[in-house]
């Protein structure tokens, strides 16, 4: 298995890890924390970005099992490259927004 396929954990486990990281980090101001959170939406816009750009069913990851007879199975066709970015660019956008009232 390639290790790119890897990859498309790292969208879900990445909004995970910053959202745990913010309770322990200590801002000075407000502005470094909407930073950050700036940065790991954008990040998390970019690596779905380049799983979509990815060619065709070459994105398999199905190494997960929770119980016999039930897999967890990531695989990347053409309607949900569609729905990722775009669910992920409407998060960018809220994340953007929410800055004025958060």
């Amino acid at each position: 298995m390639d290790i790119n396929n890897y990859f498309l954990l790292f969208p879900v486990l990445l909004p995970i890890i910053a959202g745990v990281l913010l309770m322990f980090i200590k801002f000075g101001k407000r502005e470094h924390m909407q930073l950050y959170i700036l940065l790991i939406l954008v990040i998390d816009l970019a690596s779905i970005g380049w799983i979509a750009l990815q060619p065709e069913d070459t994105l398999t990851l199905s190494q997960f099992f929770i119980a016999e007879g039930l897999h967890v199975f990531f695989h990347v066709d053409m309607l949900s490259k569609i729905f990722s970015v775009l669910i992920a660019f409407v998060w960018l956008m809220v994340g953007i927004a929410s800055f004025e009232y958060m």
